[in-house]
């Protein structure tokens, strides 16, 4: 029967630890926390035609070389979601390939070039970019209301414009059928899943994700839902779970209904999740996170530990759950990125 572990001080009463004490257990856990995931994100619209484009396409010799196309596939009927789908020009497919999120609205104007190495301020974030160089397929997606992808009349294309991110263009993703920003985001993650597994030269059974900050919660919330995905690297995720109300729910707020950060890692193994977080990141206290970055580190340890016991349940190495807390702050180092890109080579091997 299941027990509740020890957990830090700093974790409220109200937060529930549980710890399966066989495979079994393990399982019946996490299809309930699996069916409360998808209560929280409320219901999916059905899939459409994918009716994907290819815009351009342009041979690149950077390296080994690879193969650019700028394509666009529908997520919904008239959401048409642009991207960069990178290919290796050297290699034998079917190829690993990677759903490369790039980060939030403080880019909103950059979107996914930032990803294939286009936004040369963004350094750190070019993980698309030297991805492909390492034999992986990419797929770079522009988020909602980023890059070319702007909501029209809200935010016009290249300009970037907090006040007309997240709030001001939450009642669009509503009219599309979903409950919260998270949710489209995860639901469009899918559908780049989806659209990867129509390219003859990708092995469906190799896909993993990548992303930094809002790109990194996206690859954690959707690494939790979607079994297809492999493995998933984050970095810099916020250590959010989901609220009640599909948003996101720290440590500090009591929720009955919601799932914390623990609770959705747990949903992963025995597939593989790697975050890079900094170990000086600044938390969000006021929206219940805790007051330093020393606690937030303490917890997110704590949470990995839970997580590793579920891979041994499963026999699988916990190895395949990593965290790492490097002496920086919210950024994607070059040390960091190179570890994921080997990281990642093991785990879709």
């Amino acid at each position: 029967m299941s027990k509740t572990r020890s957990k830090p001080s700093l974790i409220p009463e109200f937060v529930s630890a549980r710890v399966p004490d066989s495979l079994l257990e393990a399982k019946e856990m996490q299809y309930e926390l699996s069916r409360k995931y998808l209560r929280l994100l409320g219901s999916f619209p059905e899939r459409c035609d994918l009716n994907p484009k290819v815009v351009s396409r342009r041979r690149l010799s950077w390296f080994s070389g690879y193969t650019e196309c700028h394509v666009t596939y529908e997520s919904q009927p008239g959401d048409v979601v642009p991207a960069y789908l990178l290919v290796p020009n050297v290699g034998t497919p079917p190829f690993p390939a990677i759903v490369a999120q790039h980060q939030c609205f403080v880019d909103c104007d950059v979107g996914k070039d930032a990803v294939v190495g286009k936004a040369y301020l963004r350094p750190d974030q070019a993980y698309g970019f030297e991805l492909v160089n390492q034999g992986f397929v990419v797929l770079a997606p522009d988020s909602i209301n980023c890059g070319e992808r702007n909501i029209r009349g809200l935010r016009e294309e290249g300009q970037r414009d907090k006040s007309k991110c997240w709030g001001a263009a939450f009642p669009y993703v509503q009219s599309l059928g979903f409950r919260s920003f998270y949710a489209k985001h995860i639901y469009d993650a899918m559908r780049a899943v989806d659209y990867l597994e129509t390219l003859d030269f990708v092995d469906r059974h190799r896909i993993g994700m990548i992303g930094h900050s809002l790109g990194a919660g996206t690859t954690f919330w959707t690494t939790a839902m979607d079994s297809r995905i492999r493995c998933g690297v984050a970095s810099c995720h916020f250590l959010g779970g989901l609220n009640s109300n599909g948003w996101g729910l720290f440590y500090r707020r009591k929720d009955e209904q919601g799932l914390y950060f623990h609770e959705l890692l747990q949903l992963i193994p025995p597939r593989g999740f790697l975050m890079v977080l900094g170990a000086n990141d600044k938390p969000f206290p006021e929206q219940g996170d805790f007051d330093t970055a020393e606690d937030r580190n303490a917890v997110i340890r704590w949470a990995f530990e839970g997580a590793k016991n579920i891979c041994r349940l499963y026999q699988a190495p916990p190895r395949r759950i990593e965290l790492r807390l490097p002496n920086y702050g919210h950024k994607f180092s070059k040390k960091q990125r190179q570890y994921a890109y080997r990281w990642l080579a093991r785990h879709l091997s």
